[in-house]
């Protein structure tokens, strides 16, 4: 199974809704010819539509639906929805698996999403007989969370992220790369790049994948990052076969969630 990750490059995304819907079919179905069927596209990857505040889960299932004739799970980014009146918004992903879409609201909020809101629940799925976990942005930075999916036997991870500065993307990919050793999984994270309509910062990043720290995984193949006129693209093979074996050898690296059971914290400062 190949991952794709797709971040539109600065000043290429459309600035409409519907011509960011068909950037996201006509893409996706590239990927997916190419052998992809797993796609992961950004965080805020809507907020580059000056329309964004007519977007609804209905009209984007609508705009999105050849995705649905084709047996791929897409990501397709993350925007701002208000699901009933008078309710704050969520930064929502939309998911597609199966055929159908589903919505996972992100659950660590950022400082300047301090007014919106979170159902706080972490959608499953499974694809080809692999458990796939969204986080994101800030959602990976939560070890609690990696603790919940552990116990989950997690496969892939899914990080879209949007940050602006060299320390949140160091954030980011050194939690990513933590999730991935804690569940014994791979990890993709996938940016925003450029600067939305209304913000005053470039989004910045990179595409990056993950896998665990152990032996079963000394020899998989990298994966590719690459850049066209428009698009940075990553594409990473899912080694079933490693999973596998490192599963049967939890503990050469990858942490028990009931290791610290009886464990206890003692200080041993006095105070002055």
């Amino acid at each position: 199974m190949l991952i794709c990750c797709l971040a539109p490059l600065p000043g290429s995304a459309p600035c409409d809704i519907r011509s960011m819907a068909e950037f996201v079919v006509r893409e996706s179905l590239s990927a997916h010819q190419h052998g992809a069927s797993v796609i992961l596209w950004p965080e805020y990857l809507w907020a580059f539509c000056s329309d964004v505040n007519t977007a609804t889960p209905a009209l984007l299932e609508s705009l999105l639906s050849p995705l649905k004739k084709e047996k791929l799970f897409v990501l397709a980014g993350t925007l701002q929805i208000v699901c009933s009146e008078g309710k704050a918004p969520s930064n929502t992903a939309l998911i597609l698996s199966h055929g159908q879409w589903y919505l996972q609201d992100k659950i660590a909020l950022a400082p300047r999403e301090a007014s919106m809101t979170s159902t706080h629940a972490i959608r499953l799925f499974t694809i080809n007989g692999l458990r796939i976990a969204t986080l994101i942005c800030m959602d990976v930075e939560m070890p609690e969370l990696g603790t919940l999916l552990k116990q989950q036997s997690v496969d892939i991870l899914l990080v879209p992220f949007c940050v602006e500065d060299e320390e949140g993307i160091r954030r980011i990919a050194v939690c990513a790369e933590a999730r991935s050793i804690e569940l014994g999984c791979y990890t993709a994270i996938c940016p925003l790049l450029g600067t939305p309509p209304g913000n005053k910062a470039e989004a910045i990043g990179d595409i990056q994948f993950f896998h665990p720290a152990q032996k079963a995984f000394a020899n998989v193949p990298p994966p590719v990052i690459e850049r066209t006129q428009i698009l940075l693209t990553g594409t990473c093979p899912i080694d079933s076969k490693a999973l596998r074996l490192a599963r049967r050898n939890w503990m050469e690296s990858t942490p028990s969630t009931s290791f610290c059971s009886g464990i206890s914290v003692k200080s041993s400062d006095s105070e002055s």
